[in-house]
């Protein structure tokens, strides 16, 4: 395997991590977006024998992994193709890091929960919040997904890579 190929594979969870939000915030999101707590238990009812998170339980860490992976194989690279790698991977930490500590503690009230009681006013609060904070995962998606493209690009365009 070479080198190269962190990179094809850097770019290709990228996009899946991107699409996946995106597929997640236009067809999945609006089912339940409005906050009620007959939304999120249509919801419930609706994914009672799958999940969205068995997608996204491999495109949450594999961009991450591969995007380290990514960084440090290509470290003593060309500055700009190091450069590109770095912001990549700092916006793909910083994703992750939200996936763990914003959307997941919102995801374990709303979908998560065994014995789901949940109150209308907490509920309409917290799908508020995840809505407004998926605009971000996907800004943040795409701009990963540029980053891991264009890295991909330069390594073709650097003799040392």
């Amino acid at each position: 395997m070479s080198k190269r190929t962190l990179l094809w594979l850097n770019a290709f969870f990228a996009c899946g991590h991107f699409t996946g939000h995106l597929f997640d915030r236009m067809v999945v999101v609006p089912n339940w977006n409005e906050g009620t707590v007959d939304g999120i238990m249509s919801f419930h009812h609706f994914f009672q024998n799958v999940d969205p998170g068995a997608y996204f339980s491999i495109f949450v860490m594999a961009p991450t992994l591969f995007s380290i992976l990514s960084f440090l194989f290509y470290f003593r690279s060309h500055p700009d193709l190091k450069r590109v790698l770095g912001i990549g991977l700092i916006i793909t930490l910083c994703s992750t890091a939200s996936t763990f500590l914003f959307f997941f503690p919102i995801n374990n009230y709303l979908f998560w929960g065994k014995d789901i009681v949940l109150d209308p006013v907490q509920t309409k609060a917290f799908v508020e919040k995840w809505v407004f904070g998926e605009w971000f995962r996907i800004a943040a998606g795409l701009f990963t997904m540029i980053l891991a493209g264009w890295a991909v690009h330069l390594s073709y365009t650097d003799r040392k890579a």
